[in-house]
């Protein structure tokens, strides 16, 4: 997954703000910046833990696709074929045998490694609120638009990831009868309350002003 590299730290930084085929000196001056001030190392920690929690998650999938339950067999299916997985039930099948070796998810050599390589990837820049290509907007290949959204990118990330898919999920709940999958819409609610909390009482209390 290339946690090990610091270059490939700087890249997912630098790709927030378009600037990851920029000059050599721009590069460089990004890389002390994010060094700097701590947030390559705080990247680097979080998608190492994030291939770590996302081998379990995709390891429990698999073995859920065993479940003598239906519902839980196809919540297990539509998270793996979210994760990018086309084949889930063959894509178990060979996990339980054995998780594929890590040479082999590196160097993308299909089958299995292929699918594993990406249903990590998917969790880990998930996890970190990464946007992918796909999901930036078309204006943030604009210079004063790539500003803008580096430093929105976040909340784009978190809009795409959290919100988006919570309603997602929702309809996907609602139609296939399964509880568990509202619970991320409704978790929601929390989230909420809390930012109510924070507009009401926290933040007129350090600021000594609503406005």
């Amino acid at each position: 997954v290339g946690v090990a590299n610091d270059a490939m730290v700087n890249q997912v930084l630098t790709s927030r703000i378009d600037a990851e085929a920029s000059t050599a000196g721009v590069q460089k001056m990004l890389a002390g910046f994010y060094k700097g001030i701590g947030l390559h190392q705080y990247t680097e920690a979080t998608r190492i833990a994030g291939v770590k929690m996302g081998r379990k998650f995709i390891s429990d999938l698999s073995h859920d696709l065993e479940s003598s339950s239906a519902r839980t067999r196809n919540r297990a299916a539509f998270y793996l074929k979210e994760l990018g997985v086309k084949d889930p039930v063959a894509f178990g099948k060979q996990l339980r045998a054995a998780e594929p070796k890590m040479q082999d998810v590196l160097e993308d050599r299909g089958g299995i490694a292929s699918d594993y390589g990406t249903a990590l990837n998917r969790f880990i820049n998930q996890t970190i609120m990464m946007p992918s290509r796909a999901e930036k907007p078309t204006w943030a290949a604009h210079p004063v638009g790539s500003l803008m959204f580096s430093l929105m990118s976040y909340s784009y990330g978190f809009k795409k990831n959290v919100l988006d898919r919570g309603a997602r999920l929702a309809i996907e709940g609602v139609k296939a009868k399964d509880p568990a999958m509202l619970l991320p819409a409704m978790s929601l609610s929390i989230m909420v309350a809390f930012q109510a909390a924070n507009d009401t009482y926290l933040r007129p209390y350090l600021f000594g002003s609503n406005y």
